[in-house]
């Protein structure tokens, strides 16, 4: 997802503001990373004297499943970030550089255009939950039955023992029969 910024690099200073929707296949999510809805973005590009900045709003939605009770809940996104870009020197020789900055990692760009579609996609993709809980306090599946537990009660007898004594309570099980 390339824009077009040779216009707005010739004139340090300057600012555009950009407003547009991107969908997850635009983006390159794919089904299993998530079920992504359309995101609204928001961009302020600004030229400087060392290349480009760039300030982003990204607001959107994805469908998860619960780690714990399997549920599929609505996660919302809601993302801030600002990305820098630097013009590459001519001489490069095809070569592509990145500068660390203080805060972010600065990019380089050929000084016509930039690419934001693999920004956006890490910067969504990082913003989810390694471990998606539909609550915090979700209460599971019971491990014997498979009952949902955050909405019915099971009577299964779960005899909790503590796993280095089991193979002591296989002996002496072993030792009644």
């Amino acid at each position: 997802m390339k824009i077009d910024v040779e216009n707005l690099v010739k004139d340090p200073g300057r600012k555009a503001a950009l407003a547009f929707t991107v969908g997850p296949r635009e983006l390159d999510l794919r089904p299993d990373e998530g079920d992504f809805g359309d995101f609204q973005v928001t961009a302020e590009l600004e030229s400087t004297s060392r290349g480009l900045l760039g300030r982003f709003s990204v607001a959107g939605s994805s469908q998860l499943n619960c780690s714990r009770c399997l549920d599929e809940f609505t996660w919302p996104i809601a993302l801030s970030f600002q990305q820098q870009w630097r013009k590459q020197p001519a001489s490069s020789g095809g070569e592509t550089a990145t500068w660390t900055g203080e805060e972010e990692e600065i990019l380089p760009f050929d000084g016509r255009s930039i690419e934001i579609g693999e920004i956006l996609r890490d910067r969504i993709l990082l913003s989810l939950p390694m471990k998606p809980l539909c609550r915090p306090d979700c209460r599971g599946l019971c491990p014997v039955c498979g009952a949902n537990l955050n909405y019915e009660t099971c009577t299964c007898q779960r005899e909790e023992v503590d796993p280095r004594l089991m193979p002591l309570a296989r002996w002496r099980k072993a030792e009644r029969d």
